[in-house]
C-alpha cells in the first residue's frame, strides 16, 4: 500500500464509521489503521511523514486524536495529494457541497 492510497482508504474509514463526528476510535480499529500503516511502511522506499504523524496521534488516544488526525488527513491532501487534479475547485464542491467553497474536505 502506497502512503497515498493509506490517506484514502483512513478517510473513507473516518467518513463511513462517523469519526468524522469526534467519536474515539476502538482498539480494534487503532490496530486495523497500524496495520494499514505497516503496509504503506513495507511498501515505501522512505519512511511516510504522515504515518508517523498518524501513529503519534494515535498513542495520544482519545477523541481529540481522532479531530487531529482528520485535521492532518485534510492538510496532507490539501498540500500533496490533492494538486495532483485538475479542478480541483469543482471536485472539491462536487465532494463537499455548500461547505468551504472550493477547499478539500474528505476526498474518498
Amino acid at each position: 500500500m502506497t502512503e497515498r492510497d493509506f490517506c484514502y482508504w483512513l478517510q473513507g474509514f473516518i467518513e463511513l464509521t462517523g469519526h468524522d463526528h469526534l467519536q474515539a476510535f476502538t482498539p480494534d480499529q487503532v490496530q486495523s489503521i497500524q496495520k494499514h500503516m505497516d503496509l504503506v511502511k513495507a511498501n515505501e522506499k522512505t519512511a511516510s511523514e504522515v504515518c508517523a504523524w498518524i501513529r503519534g496521534a494515535l498513542a495520544v488516544g482519545g477523541e481529540n486524536a481522532v479531530s487531529l488526525i482528520a485535521a492532518k488527513l485534510g492538510d496532507h491532501f490539501e498540500h500533496v495529494i490533492d494538486k495532483q487534479y485538475e479542478n480541483q475547485p469543482m471536485l472539491n464542491n462536487i465532494h463537499n457541497p455548500g461547505q468551504h467553497p472550493g477547499k478539500p474536505g474528505y476526498r474518498c
